[in-house]
């Protein structure tokens, strides 16, 4: 499975006038965490009648596109955000910059309240320049970095973009593709997970649990991968039930030989890897 490397010590953290934005993952974790309460709240207020979300996306693609590319993006922005900073030695955006990126996402989670007010091109717009604009952040010292297999989030990145535009030409009435969209989203977040929990776990698996040396199988990595890659392009181009279902099965079957490599009784007494294993497993049922 591809490895993340880190490189140099961390940079000095940057001075800036609010503690909030001297890193990535303050703003965006912490919009993370509110729009999740929010988010909940506004659902089942529609899902009762007493308001309307479906002005743009409908109300059902309002919920899954605020789920993955609201939610998640934000989750997704602060991490890479900090982690890049940390792999690569190289300061990435902090004060005003970091302010104009989180409002940017912010633009993109209220301009669709006001359908009918606002130019339907426009809020397109405005929420699909977050993905790109997370890319414009990172890219720079993913690339002054040596480790070039760190560079696989700029192009994760943009298929995730390329998966919100998929979304905003059925809101537009160009095209009927949100529904794929949104599943090539949501398997994109599952790569996204799978190439980083093939670093982490084993990782604290190995460092909490005295004399534990987790196994890799580097065939069933490169299977996963395989069967990742066949999947985004069947979704993409032409989705298929069946061959849908053959892919994933395939993949929940590679993800059980991985983590039973990985696992060790012990974890169990140990929250912080209990936690890790129980999500995991998640994503694989």
């Amino acid at each position: 499975m591809l490895k993340i490397h880190s490189e140099p010590s961390k940079p000095p953290l940057p001075r800036t006038g609010l503690a909030l934005f001297a890193l990535g993952f303050r703003p965006f974790f912490a919009a993370a965490a509110l729009s999740a309460v929010a988010l909940l709240g506004i659902w089942l207020a529609a899902w009762s009648g007493k308001i309307d979300t479906g002005a743009y996306y409908g109300a059902i693609g309002w919920h899954s596109h605020e789920m993955l590319f609201g939610y998640t993006t934000a989750v997704i922005a602060g991490f890479l955000l900090t982690a890049v900073r940390n792999w690569t030695g190289v300061n990435t955006p902090s004060g005003t910059p970091l302010i104009l990126l989180t409002l940017l996402w912010l633009a993109g989670r209220v301009a669709p309240a006001f359908a009918g007010t606002l130019p339907a091109p426009l809020i397109a717009l405005t929420d699909l320049l977050f993905l790109p604009a997370v890319v414009a952040a990172i890219a720079p010292p993913l690339w002054k970095g040596t480790q070039k297999i760190n560079r696989i989030f700029v192009p994760l990145l943009l298929a995730m973009a390329l998966a919100n535009l998929l979304v905003h030409l059925q809101a537009l009435g160009i095209t009927d593709t949100a529904s794929r969209g949104t599943d090539l989203m949501l398997y994109l977040i599952i790569l996204l997970l799978i190439i980083l929990s093939g670093r982490v776990m084993p990782f604290f698996t190995k460092a909490v649990i005295p004399g534990h040396t987790p196994k890799q199988y580097p065939l069933v990595d490169t299977l996963t991968l395989v069967a990742l890659g066949a999947l985004l392009l069947e979704l993409l181009l032409l989705p298929t039930p069946w061959l849908t279902a053959l892919l994933t099965l395939i993949l929940a079957l590679t993800q059980i030989v991985r983590l039973f490599g990985w696992y060790d009784r012990r974890i169990w007494g140990i929250p912080i890897l209990w936690v890790l294993y129980t999500g995991f497993f998640w994503i694989i049922t």
